[in-house]
């Protein structure tokens, strides 16, 4: 297997480690070769990527650690030219291993890379990713190659048919192949100096969980790992593209699309999700809640904390997404609609810690907790019931016995300078909400008084910062937990080059050396500054990946790794036990991969593996991390518990690891799940709304997986995590109106449904006509399909241009996908408005952000799912909607216009709807209500404000006279 995800945070955090001073970057005929800091290699042609990616690794035997890593090393560059052709080197050179490059890239559409390798030390193994290769290139596509069990030929899969990683083989060992692609024919040859280099791995990646196979579509092209031998050896593959394509592009669309009038372009509509996490107990009501104005939440006299911050939250809910203001008190009136919320001993309350029940009549709704955090649970319960309709606000009807799976069940995440921002944003919309109550906050780049010759200004908090992040958690009944990583991952010590006489490589400035008692004084100052904020229950140290970089025990010590990392652990443990609270640490370094662990085991041997477990105080409690989204068994697990040990299951954002390792630390009765995040070291509130995205996403999969132990699972959820992620992060007050607007009938369009598929395939039925998808009305027909570099060969489109002919809109709703999974952040096209006074403002669509391939399932905060639904290969699919909002929605509008940037993923257009600016379409009866409820005859209902956009008196429920002045000024025709 290849670089399994035990190596994905090193790898990740590396990434974002200071840039380089070195790079290549060479433009030959169609061909464009780039490597760049951090070793990322590409080469594009005509601006599409054919390899997205390259990495080389020398490691010991069983990948217990890493001996070089290219991406983590400054090479020695060097760059000529000579007769058109452009060659570079990249020399990456350390302690342990030398690997050279040689890039060249020559006028006839030819690329050559040579690496020489050779290791300085013990017996290794070597890891060579040489191509990312770009699958959209090749999908669907004809191949033929020399191999080493012969001459093979075929179709390239359309899509992934396995995660497996041999399963999903192209074909026996590569010797030369050769691509019929869009881009032309592509061919790649290798050559070795010993029969063991001459012959590559190539295999479908797509289906990969790995963060490094679902960053992009692509096959893994390469070499490694055993046995490959590593006493110096020459590979060199050569790739040679061949004839474009005749693929002409014009200006635009000949024929233009045609705009009609929508009487409700926009309806009320409120998605009826369940709620999130699932209950163990649910049932239907018999009668829904309807809310009037008189809503009272009636708490105990002498209210728990839990109690009042529910009702505050609850009071907060009602009146800023629904229009109502209840009162908070202890004696509801015999008049109102109440909610009720206290501890109670009432048999139907689950005997569980934080367990509810919850039930809703019409008159009202009982929340009754086993404690004060069941109150507080079941209230974010009851908020996820509300609903409106015509009739106004109701609350859906359900009887719910409610508790949670696991004990702790939390999300680990940094600071940063705006990392307080995003803490609270993130606790507000997502943590609490979804019943997670624990915060995992790795703070040690923050400003300690006691050394701020470390403070990193980029990576972490203010001391005021870290503060008032503890402290907003504890308000919301999250546990704060501090994590200060020792030995492993210590280079925020080293921060601005300071106390390298404490670093075990001042070079490498990676691990402290604990046989040097000045890291303790370092170690300990700090970590009591940071109990001193967090006052917290339980210390993480971190202890992660010790081996696996840097350079370990420090040169001359007479001590091996595993006791050096086992005297380390207990005496960090005792310091933290001396002050009251109970260590947290990773486990990795006490586990051997693969047979005591899935993935992250990163002792060398079982032997040792036990060894050093037989050092390890049982107080501690284990963070076990794992990654690995295929595995169903996650070993380490039970290993944890019947050796004594209590086990916190960490996943990353995966949505079946999270699921798998949430069903086995539920089944071996496990202390809880923590949600990693490796998003770089500093969080901000818009950090959601980049490629990071699916990392935030999964925060809400896991609340709900830790909640209900796994079950449901994923297929049975009943609603899309995506969708209520960004339903939950993007929360606005419900808009119960309904607005007229116009739909763009594209008629034939250019293409038909499906047809980016490569080859001939059955008709699969897509919904045509007149859609409303989400509550926006849409006509579709066939789509618009523009240009983009791996269209076939043909005539496309840059542009579609629409004539809006002076309509007014608040908003544009854009219905579209692209052909092909593009890179996230990459430009796919430019949305422009032209008004009528010839001003404009255009809009850059991103791939990830705006827009989505039909068949890229992925989530991101500005999209909407519209359908999903399955194209004529079998893929899931789905259609997105983009809303663009108006800045100057009186200004007419002239056209809109979607031009292709004409890159990998191509833009397709099915549909374009504008909603007019928003008038009431009052009646007569409309304005004789309204009248008669300024005067007080009668008392305004919810949906009486909603209905007549009116404002109320609170207390009398009486209406402002001049709202209703215009209500019935509107209703004969004397307003507009």
């Amino acid at each position: 297997m290849f670089r399994f995800a035990r190596v994905a945070l090193a790898a990740l955090l590396a990434a974002a480690a200071p840039a380089l001073p070195a790079s290549l970057d060479y433009t030959v005929g169609r061909l464009h070769f780039t490597m760049s800091p951090g070793h990322n290699v590409r080469l594009t042609a005509d601006g599409v990527p054919l390899i997205r990616e390259s990495h080389f690794y020398m490691v010991t035997p069983g990948w217990t650690s890493t001996l070089l890593n290219a991406d983590n090393l400054t090479p020695t560059i060097s760059s000529s030219v000579s007769n058109g052709t452009y060659t570079g080197t990249a020399v990456y050179d350390n302690v342990n291993a030398t690997v050279r490059y040689t890039y060249t890239l020559g006028p006839d559409d030819t690329y050559k890379v040579t690496i020489n390798y050779v290791s300085k030390g013990p017996a290794a193994e070597i890891e060579w990713d040489m191509a990312y290769l770009n699958a959209n290139v090749i999908a669907g596509r004809p191949w033929s190659a020399s191999t080493v069990s012969g001459t093979r030929s075929g179709t390239v899969p359309i899509f992934a048919t396995s995660s497996d990683q041999w399963a999903s083989q192209l074909c026996p060992l590569v010797k030369t192949i050769s691509f019929d692609t869009n881009l032309g024919p592509l061919s790649v040859a290798i050559t070795g100096s010993s029969s063991s280099v001459r012959a590559f791995r190539l295999f479908d990646a797509r289906a990969g969980t790995q963060d490094w196979a679902q960053r992009n579509p692509m096959f893994w092209f390469g070499i490694g790992v055993s046995p490959i031998p590593t006493a110096g050896q020459t590979i060199t593959a050569t790739w040679h593209l061949g004839t474009a394509p005749t693929r002409t592009t014009i200006p635009k669309l000949a024929t233009e699309p045609v705009l009609r009038e929508a009487p409700a372009a926009r309806v009320p509509y409120v998605a009826d999700m369940p709620v999130i996490p699932h209950p163990k107990e649910s049932t239907a009501g018999s009668a829904p809640c309807r809310l009037g104005p008189n809503v009272y939440i009636a708490i105990p006299t002498v209210p728990r904390a839990e109690e009042q911050q529910a009702a505050l939250e609850l009071r907060s809910e009602l009146s800023t997404y629904w229009g109502i203001t209840p009162t908070i008190g202890s004696t509801p009136p015999a008049n109102a609609t109440t909610f009720t919320l206290g501890v109670s001993t009432d048999s139907s309350v689950p005997q569980v810690a934080e367990g509810y029940s919850l039930n809703v009549a019409a008159n009202g709704v009982a929340v009754a907790g086993y404690d004060g955090r069941g109150v507080y649970n079941g209230a974010q319960t009851l908020k996820q019931l509300l609903r409106a309709d015509a009739n106004g606000v109701y609350v859906k009807a359900a009887t719910i016995r409610d508790w949670p799976s696991l004990k702790m069940r939390g999300v680990h995440w940094f600071g940063g300078p705006n990392g307080l921002a995003f803490h609270k944003k993130m606790i507000d919309l997502i943590v609490a909400p979804y019943k997670l109550n624990t915060m995992l906050y790795e703070c040690e780049f923050g400003y300690w008084a006691s050394h701020p010759e470390i403070w990193d200004t980029s990576r972490g908090m203010t001391k005021a910062d870290m503060q008032a992040s503890v402290n907003y958690a504890r308000y919301r009944f999250i546990e704060p937990i501090p994590l200060i990583n020792s030995l492993g991952h210590a280079d925020w010590m080293f921060t601005n080059g300071q106390h390298l006489d404490l670093a075990t490589d001042a070079t490498a400035r990676y691990q402290y050396d604990p046989e040097n008692p000045g890291s303790y004084t370092l170690l300990f100052d700090v970590m009591q500054e940071a109990a001193d904020i967090f006052k917290p229950k339980y210390f993480h140290i971190g202890h992660d990946e010790v081996t696996t970089g840097g350079v370990f025990p420090k040169p001359g010590s007479t001590k091996t790794a595993g006791e050096l990392i086992v005297a380390d652990t207990v005496k960090i443990n005792n310091w933290v036990k001396a002050r009251g609270m109970r260590t947290m640490m990773w486990g990795d370094e006490f586990l051997h991969y693969p047979d005591e662990a899935s993935d992250a085991g990163n002792a060398p041997s079982v032997a040792e593996a036990q060894t050093r477990r037989a050092g390890l105080p049982k107080d501690i409690v284990i963070t076990d991390w794992h990654y690995d989204g295929t595995s169903t068994t996650y070993p380490s697990v039970p290993l944890w518990k019947s050796g004594g040990w209590e086990a916190v299951g960490v996943p990353w954002y995966d949505w079946s690891n999270i699921q798998n390792l949430s069903s086995i630390v539920t089944r071996n009765n496990a202390m809880g799940l923590i949600q990693s995040t490796w998003a770089g070291w500093s969080m901000y509130p818009d950090i959601v709304n980049t490629s990071a995205y699916n990392q935030f996403c999964a925060y809400l999969v896991a609340a709900e997986m830790a909640w209900s132990g796994a079950s449901p699972k994923l297929v049975d959820l009943g609603y899309n995590p995506d969708d209520a992620f960004q339903k939950a992060w993007n929360r606005a007050a419900i808009d119960l109106k309904t607005y007229t607007g116009f739909l763009t009938d594209i008629g034939s369009g250019n293409a038909a449904m499906w047809s980016w598929i490569p080859g001939t395939h059955p008709t699969v039925p897509f919904p045509t006509g007149d859609q409303a998808w989400g509550g926006v009305e849409f006509s579709v027909a066939s789509p618009i399909w523009l240009s983009g570099g791996l269209n076939p060969a043909g005539t496309w489109p840059q542009a579609v241009e629409i004539p809006v002919s002076g309509k007014k809109a608040t908003e544009l709703n854009a219905l579209w996908g692209t052909s092909w999974i593009g890179t996230s952040g990459a430009p796919v096209a430019r949305f422009k408005v032209t008004y009528m006074d010839g001003t404009s403002s255009q809009t850059a669509i991103v791939y990830g952000t705006q827009i989505f391939a039909f068949n890229d399932l992925r989530g991101g905060l500005q999209t909407a799912t519209a359908w999903t639904g399955t194209d004529s290969v079998g893929q899931n699919v789905s259609v997105r909607r983009w809303t663009w909002k108006n800045p100057k929605p009186d200004a007419g509008i002239r056209t809109v216009t979607v031009t292709s940037e004409t890159g990998e993923a191509a833009p397709i257009l099915l549909g374009l709807t504008g909603l007019h600016p928003w008038v009431a379409p009052y009646t007569m009866v409309d304005a004789a209500r309204a009248l008669r409820l300024a005067a007080g005859l009668d008392a305004a209902t919810s949906a009486d404000l909603l209905r007549l956009n009116l404002v109320s008196d609170s207390a009398a429920a009486a209406v402002n006279l001049t709202d209703a002045v215009r209500v019935a000024r509107t209703a004969t025709g004397l307003n507009t």
